[in-house]
């Protein structure tokens, strides 16, 4: 895990929230990159990994540094996915109404969920979610907290202190791209010859299959020319 998400793990478990009821991600490394994904495209395709996340990340701006928490809660933007998103500018910190957005006949749909949230602070959030939705589809690795049950960690939390955390790690994979369609259907094709073949039956017996024409001649008729080699 990175040290963005374990300082982000403790302060997290420090509010009273459970750190270990999500996948945890961090794509500072994303804000860097020369190709910003196309907002619009990356989140009608785009959906969480699982049902409930927690995005990291930190950058700088004007020298001071700048980070960001989401946390991500659903998985179907055809239902409804929740964002609460906390920002640190510095020793300052700021909690951002929570944001809705859905997908309603392709287009996007972004609302406060819980009151008024100003235009900038929703772009903002879209944007990293279609951020970290284009480092997802390069591959990339998930981390769950869980609390370690030895004593030390029962004195921490007797302290009021965050626990000591073991971290399960999850490996994304990169999206395999869509291939070309090649032109097959699965609509009646046109008229051909089918060479007789051997059918293996569900029994495990065989039998000789006929050659013959089939498909649709009003389609047109393929003529198809075999060569056997000695």
């Amino acid at each position: 895990m990175t040290p963005l998400i374990r300082e982000w793990v403790k302060a997290y478990a420090m509010t009273g929230g459970d750190p270990s009821e999500g996948m945890w991600f961090d794509i500072s490394g994303a804000l860097h990159r020369a190709e910003v994904p196309a907002l619009t495209l990356t989140m009608q395709e785009s959906r969480p990994p699982f049902k409930h996340c927690f995005v990291v990340c930190q950058g700088k701006k004007e020298n001071a540094s700048h980070e960001v928490m989401m946390f991500v809660m659903g998985n179907d933007p055809a239902e409804a996915i929740v964002v609460s998103a906390r920002i640190r500018i510095g020793d300052k910190q700021r909690q951002l109404p929570k944001l809705m957005y859905q997908i309603r006949d392709g287009e996007i749909f972004a609302e406060g969920y819980e009151g008024e949230m100003s235009n900038d602070d929703k772009q903002m959030i879209l944007r990293l979610l279609a951020l970290w939705y284009g480092a997802l589809a390069q591959g990339g690795e998930g981390y769950r907290p869980t609390v370690k049950t030895g004593l030390t960690s029962q004195r921490l939390q007797a302290k009021g202190k965050p626990p000591l955390f073991d971290w399960h790690t999850v490996k994304i994979e990169p999206s395999k791209p869509k291939s070309a369609h090649q032109g097959g259907t699965h609509a009646t094709p046109r008229l051909h010859d089918r060479r007789g073949h051997i059918r293996r039956l569900p029994n495990g017996k065989t039998c000789w299959v006929k050659p013959c024409k089939v498909g649709d001649a009003s389609k047109g008729v393929v003529f198809k020319d075999y060569e056997v080699r000695a």
